[in-house]
């Protein structure tokens, strides 16, 4: 699917794409809506921001947000991951400090940290993120996906911003204190 904005006399064109995460990686079968990816067309953005949505939501929740990033010179991803558990209601008769920490990290990364919640890491975000670049260098070799990547297929996180709706602001806040990206 397509969309262009023209809500202003200098408005740039921006192309929604939907990509299914089984398409992306097909080991993923939970958490399966869409993802969606905001781009100006043509696709020269050289950083990528990354919108999480909050416990039980969906990409689609950001598009405005998501397209606003687009209009700015961003590649905006709404990602889809493992958003069923909240973390506070998970943690909320845990006595370990460190009980929304390894909820978070397990979350994000895919180690067995938490018996909160069970994500590998072709479900987490480290993982749906790195497999949707493959995916979209694959499918648009000329639009220089691979720069978010690193050589071992690992996203470059100095290269995209993160941001999320509610709980997934969390998890934005919490790449930010793990991994050196340009904003949160």
């Amino acid at each position: 699917d397509a969309c262009s904005d023209t809500h202003s006399p200098d408005a740039v064109a921006i192309e929604e794409r939907r990509v299914s995460p089984a398409a992306a990686n097909s080991r993923i079968v939970q958490w399966t809506d869409d993802h969606i990816v905001w781009v100006q067309v043509p696709v020269r953005a050289t950083q990528i921001m990354l919108l999480l949505p909050g416990t039980y939501g969906r990409p689609d929740n950001g598009r405005s947000i998501s397209q606003i990033a687009a209009e700015q010179g961003y590649r905006a991803i709404g990602l889809m991951y493992a958003d069923d558990v909240a973390v506070v209601t998970a943690c909320a008769s845990d006595a370990s400090p460190f009980c929304m920490e390894r909820v978070r990290a397990e979350i994000i990364g895919g180690s067995n940290e938490s018996p909160h919640v069970t994500v590998d890491l072709d479900n987490s975000i480290d993982g749906r993120l790195a497999g949707l670049l493959r995916y979209l260098h694959q499918r648009f070799p000329g639009e220089g996906w691979d720069q978010f990547l690193d050589a071992g297929g690992a996203a470059r996180w100095e290269r995209i911003a993160v941001a999320g709706l509610s709980q997934g602001g969390g998890h934005a806040a919490f790449i930010g204190k793990l991994r050196q990206v340009p904003r949160v």
